[in-house]
């Protein structure tokens, strides 16, 4: 079978620079358009798998699993803390995802 060659290490760097200002704007424009803010994130995923980049864990957090939405406590999340646990519940979609914390 024949091998995939990997990216430049130039065009994966320039990659993550371009998720993470997708994100930053995401951030911005969240409150007043969420529709834009799903858009960067779906923008940042295509140029995730286009270039074989992941995202943070932290980016991950950020973004819901169900319907890819930009999650912002309080605008299109609500977060809820219990016993080693965090519930993200979607304002959008209304799913929950759980995540875990020691």
């Amino acid at each position: 079978m024949r091998r995939r060659s990997s990216k430049p290490l130039h065009q994966i760097k320039m990659a993550r620079e371009r998720i993470h200002i997708l994100f930053g704007e995401a951030d911005a424009i969240v409150k007043r358009d969420p529709k834009l803010a799903q858009r960067y994130m779906l923008l940042a995923r295509k140029i995730g798998m286009r270039y074989n980049v992941r995202l943070t864990r932290e980016q991950r957090r950020r973004v819901c699993r169900h319907c890819r939405a930009y999650l912002r406590p309080g605008v299109t999340s609500e977060h809820v803390v219990r016993r080693g646990t965090v519930r993200v519940r979607c304002l959008l979609c209304k799913k929950t995802m759980t995540l875990r914390y020691k």
